[in-house]
């Protein structure tokens, strides 16, 4: 049985997974919401996924504007 411990470090390694393919995706060119998304959904449920990675992209964008201004 897979504790709640485990869950939450998956879910950080997840993330952490995202942010890595998003910002290889942004260098590289292609879509980053098209990796985002395959990458979420590899990892969790749609729902859960894609709230994340709605989150997630909107912290990047807020940082890419940060470093622009």
């Amino acid at each position: 049985m897979v504790g709640r411990g485990d869950l939450c470090g998956f879910w950080r390694y997840s993330r952490a997974l995202a942010l890595l393919t998003r910002l290889l995706a942004l260098l590289t060119g292609f879509s980053a919401t098209h990796f985002d998304f395959g990458a979420t959904h590899l990892a969790f449920g749609a729902t859960r996924m894609d709230f994340g990675a709605t989150h997630s992209a909107l912290a990047l964008l807020t940082s890419a504007l940060a470093l622009l201004t």
